[in-house]
């Protein structure tokens, strides 16, 4: 027998065979089309998923930038409160760090008193 026949008898042997099962489920037949339509609302499902997942990360990443920055404003005015908490309580304290940074010892340096307000 040549190829090409043996082929031939190959297909005709298929075709004569019983046609396929469908696919049943606890005795309920799916047909393809079914299959098809699950498979479908399933790849949905995943994307759908997907994009909340994104949107959320999103919304988190702009929560913690939003937090990082009011973090960084108050660090700053800590530091400046705390520079103003040193100064009140020695004010001979700008007299030492000014020698320390060996600034220009003959500029004038003028104490400024605030009134208590009532």
């Amino acid at each position: 027998m040549s190829t090409t026949t043996q082929t031939q008898s190959r297909w005709r042997n298929r075709a004569k065979q019983a046609p396929v099962k469908p696919l049943t489920v606890d005795g309920v037949e799916i047909n393809k089309l079914t299959g098809f339509a699950l498979i479908a609302i399933l790849a949905m499902l995943c994307a759908m998923l997907y994009i909340w997942s994104r949107t959320d990360l999103r919304e988190t990443a702009l929560a913690l930038s939003n937090a990082q920055t009011q973090y960084n404003t108050v660090m700053a005015e800590q530091e400046r409160l705390r520079l103003e908490l040193a100064s009140l309580r020695n004010p001979q304290w700008l007299t030492v760090a000014s020698d320390v940074l060996v600034l220009d010892a003959s500029a004038e340096v003028v104490e400024i008193k605030v009134a208590a307000q009532p």
